[in-house]
């Protein structure tokens, strides 16, 4: 069930993730969201908390329970391969919550995979011009940088940039004011980087997220990086 909703979030993310938007310099205000997984045995209170947590922050709308057919029915409308492979029954229930701006995606992403029983977050789209071949920003959080298995899994990706890599102290300095709450030990460093997704997902990206040292992959509009 890990291995599932990790590469469920990464396939929903690239699905329906919007342009880059705006001309705010690094902080476009396009409209975005965050659709959030939980492991097995997630108790309703801790999913309720979840629910709550999301629906106290500033810019976080339309919080709501994404059933697994909600799932299933996107991808089959912008994935239908992926799709066909899939049993719509035994996709997990996610929680979404629509936000006004793109910048706060990783931010709230970080604060809320902290939570008890969270097993993913990523960031995906609630609008904005969902072009199959606009570039998207991909971030990797990992446990701590350095490691050459997540860096040639990132080379081995088609039509990726270069990766930059952003240290945990340096993510906690640049987001702690964007989000209440948010802790030293939320904000994960990360690999960060762009790519273009003409033939859809690729199977090396989807192999990413199982890379040892790999705890969740969020995309978002370019425009955020």
């Amino acid at each position: 069930m890990k291995r599932l909703t990790a590469v469920l979030a990464v396939l929903l993310a690239v699905a329906s993730v919007g342009g880059c938007g705006g001309d705010d310099g690094d902080k476009p205000a396009v409209k975005s969201a965050i659709s959030v997984f939980f492991y097995e045995g997630a108790t309703t209170a801790q999913r309720d908390a979840v629910e709550a947590r999301l629906r106290s922050l500033p810019k976080v709308t339309e919080v709501q329970l994404q059933t697994g057919e909600d799932v299933y029915r996107l991808l089959q409308s912008t994935d239908p391969e992926t799709a066909k492979h899939l049993d719509p029954s035994g996709l997990p229930d996610s929680v979404r919550a629509v936000i006004t701006d793109a910048a706060l995606v990783e931010p709230v992403s970080d604060l809320i995979a902290g939570m008890p029983k969270v097993a993913s977050v990523t960031g995906d789209a609630a609008g904005g011009s969902a072009d199959p071949k606009a570039e998207r920003g991909v971030i990797v959080k990992v446990e701590n940088g350095g490691q050459t298995d997540i860096e040639d899994a990132i080379k081995a990706i088609p039509q990726a940039s270069a990766a930059t890599f952003e240290s945990s102290a340096d993510a906690y300095k640049r987001m702690k004011d964007r989000v209440e709450g948010l802790e030293q030990q939320d904000a994960l460093a990360s690999y960060r980087f762009k790519v273009t997704y003409a033939g859809g997902i690729s199977r090396e990206q989807q192999a990413l997220v199982n890379v040892k040292g790999v705890r969740r992959v969020i995309v978002v509009p370019a425009g955020v990086l």
